[in-house]
């Protein structure tokens, strides 16, 4: 059987809830015996930009985001747009505001930036 996880508007697909069918999507099931099977979702992540992005004296980016409440964010930077994204940091938006001080090398040439 091909089971197929599709979420709603908004969230995308985790994974599933026996660790050994990982994340893809759709899966093949044998039914040979009984199984228990959850799809698990996460809600799309939203950010704004608050006071904006600078560079401040000891050569950082600052940037100050506005989030949702409570929610996790997996910051993650590349030199190129195509990847490999590397991972940057992980934080949370306890009372919905985040900052990153970000290291940046006037050498290192385009960074580019996602949340997940």
């Amino acid at each position: 059987m091909l089971l197929r996880a599709v979420p709603d508007p908004g969230a995308w697909f985790e994974g599933w809830s026996l660790e050994s069918l990982g994340t893809d999507n759709p899966v093949s099931l044998t039914l040979d015996t009984s199984y228990t099977l959850t799809a698990r979702f996460r809600r799309l992540p939203t950010l704004r930009l608050g006071a904006g992005a600078f560079a401040d004296r000891d050569g950082k980016l600052s940037i100050e985001l506005t989030g949702d409440p409570g929610a996790n964010y997996l910051f993650e930077t590349a030199s190129d747009l195509a990847g490999p994204w590397s991972y940057l940091t992980e934080q949370g938006a306890s009372w919905g505001r985040i900052h990153l001080s970000i290291e940046i090398s006037p050498k290192g040439g385009p960074r580019y930036f996602r949340v997940r």
